[in-house]
């Protein structure tokens, strides 16, 4: 009768260094962890200029990729892995250094497919040692 009865309790677990902790955790793989540093397209920007410049439209090549990747040179299909041997062929033609290729890409195409035309139009200027004149025009709406 005069027995205490016990007192059931659940038992408390410590937090009073969980934030100390949590914090030098934060801190440790912040400092271990590294970061991928990609670099992007390497393209040389012109300069500002207030002047503008007219183009006649027989010099603009229009290069069109819809969202499969498929790849149109003024309306003809082309296979992007033969593009630059097209653009090639564009250039060496007579008044070929004045084209500009355009580059119009749907809003559905992958930015995969654009980088891919545009390697392969840098390659193109390459072999024939001109000034590069590519233009990345608005994306279109899908068709």
């Amino acid at each position: 009768m005069f027995k205490r009865k016990k007192q059931t309790g659940s038992p408390d677990i410590p937090t009073a260094s969980l934030g100390d902790i949590t914090f030098l955790m934060l801190i440790f793989f912040l400092v271990t962890s590294s970061f991928s540093t990609e670099m992007g397209l390497q393209i040389v920007l012109p300069e500002e200029s207030k002047e503008t410049i007219t183009m006649l439209s027989k010099n603009i090549v229009h290069v069109r990729i819809n969202k499969f990747g498929d790849v149109r040179v003024e309306d003809e299909p082309v296979d992007w892995m033969k593009l630059s041997d097209k653009a090639v062929e564009m250039l060496e033609k007579p008044n070929g250094d004045s084209l500009v290729f355009s580059i119009i890409p749907t809003r559905m195409a992958k930015y995969d497919y654009m980088i891919r035309v545009f390697d392969q139009l840098k390659i193109a200027y390459e072999k024939t040692q001109m000034k590069e004149k590519i233009s990345l025009s608005p994306a279109e709406d899908d068709e």
